[in-house]
């Protein structure tokens, strides 16, 4: 089998996984990794965190991001752009939001002042499927990749990038393509992975 119909069989698997989740456990899970997610961030500097509206069972955020305001943080989620582009806007408890074309809830913000990802010092991140290694496997668009290639550059390390999944998305290889970006922790709601060899 070619490693793309690999990657196809494998996100689809993964992806039921998820959705297969209860309510009750997307909610308890979700809390875990947010937890866990303030204490990795409260080690760091990062005042500039992305994170995103979470869609169907994806992990969901609104607890942490609830909390930027408090400490001093700005939190941001993701805009998507034409021709595969993505940018972040800067939201609050008061944003007003909207559902854009694919069905995901999005904020409603002037687009001239959406920032670029190496503004950012931290970007959580959803994602499909991760190994051991804090490989990503999204869900195929390549929006995150795309975004996130600047990171390619040894010198350029911003953001942190962090995927937040839950255990069942974890599986011995994804089957990652030359584009794709490597993740610099992955949190569940049971541990946290550090990339190797990621400084």
């Amino acid at each position: 089998m070619k490693s793309d119909q690999l990657r196809n069989a494998l996100r689809s698997t993964l992806r039921k996984a998820r959705q297969n989740l209860t309510s009750d456990q997307v909610a308890a899970h979700s809390a875990s990794i947010c937890k866990q997610a303030e204490l990795l961030l409260g080690k760091t500097d990062a005042r500039h965190i992305a994170g995103y509206y979470a869609f169907g069972n994806e992990v969901d955020l609104s607890p942490l991001m609830a909390g930027f305001e408090k400490q001093q943080k700005s939190g941001y989620v993701p805009i998507v752009l034409p021709e595969y582009q993505m940018r972040f806007a800067a939201v609050n408890s008061q944003t007003q939001t909207h559902l854009n074309g694919y069905g995901i809830k999005e904020p409603l913000v002037d687009k001239a002042a959406l920032v670029d990802a190496s503004s950012l010092d931290a970007a959580l991140v959803p994602l499909v499927g991760f190994d051991e290694q804090c490989n990503r496997m999204g869900m195929g668009g390549g929006y995150y990749d795309r975004c996130f290639a600047h990171r390619r550059n040894k010198s350029s390390q911003k953001p942190v990038l962090i995927g937040v999944a839950y255990e069942i998305q974890g599986a011995t290889n994804v089957h990652t393509e030359d584009w794709d970006i490597p993740l610099d922790y992955i949190i569940t709601e049971r541990r946290i992975i550090q990339r190797k060899n990621n400084s």
